[in-house]
């Protein structure tokens, strides 16, 4: 009896089921001859959907455009702010790439389209291979000082122009700016 119990109320649960499904169905449509029925879609369902797709496709397109363009400016920003630090560390251990018997000063300079890691007072356009070269956007111009070195073991900056310095960053796409700021004791400050 109790097993009875069970099977009926599993069948009713499989017939309430399927009537749900059939619930939910696509309505069909019938051909000319009304012998068959055809499932799909209409052309205007799809012309609406491909519109839809188009116009967020193009909305995320322009936004991941946008935040592109942004990020060169800081990406920049981040390289020549890693460029100082490193220099800065690198005379305050002390050390020396070339042969001599005691540590350098080491220096950064900028160029257009690079930021170039050097090791003594002044930068020498000929080639050296203790240089390091990180390349930089085209799009964002420098301006302000374009070459300072710090002292071994003090980290103290010195460039040729009068303190505190500014490297100021400008992204020509976008026209936002940045401005790193270094004083006489080498810290490094920067703005968004």
């Amino acid at each position: 009896m109790k097993l009875l119990l069970i099977l009926k109320n599993k069948i009713f649960f499989l017939n309430s089921f399927f009537s749900l499904y059939e619930d939910f169905s696509p309505t069909p449509t019938l051909r000319n001859d009304r012998s068959k029925w055809v499932w799909g879609f209409t052309l205007i369902e799809i012309i609406i959907t491909m519109a839809i797709i188009t116009t967020i496709g193009g909305l995320c397109l322009s936004y991941g455009l946008d935040n592109l363009r942004y990020h060169y400016l800081y990406s920049d920003r981040d390289t020549l702010i890693s460029s100082l630090q490193f220099a800065r560390g690198k005379a305050m251990a002390n050390t020396c790439e070339k042969s001599c018997s005691s540590g350098q000063p080491y220096g950064v300079y900028l160029e257009n389209d690079k930021f170039i890691i050097f090791e003594g007072q002044t930068y020498s356009s000929t080639f050296n291979d203790n240089n390091i070269i990180l390349s930089s956007d085209p799009s964002i111009i420098h301006s302000g000082i374009n070459e300072i070195y710090f002292d071994q073991l003090s980290g103290n900056a010195h460039s040729n122009q009068i303190p505190p310095w500014e490297i100021i960053l400008n992204n020509t796409l976008t026209g936002q700016n940045s401005t790193i700021t270094i004083n006489n004791e080498g810290q490094i400050s920067w703005t968004n």
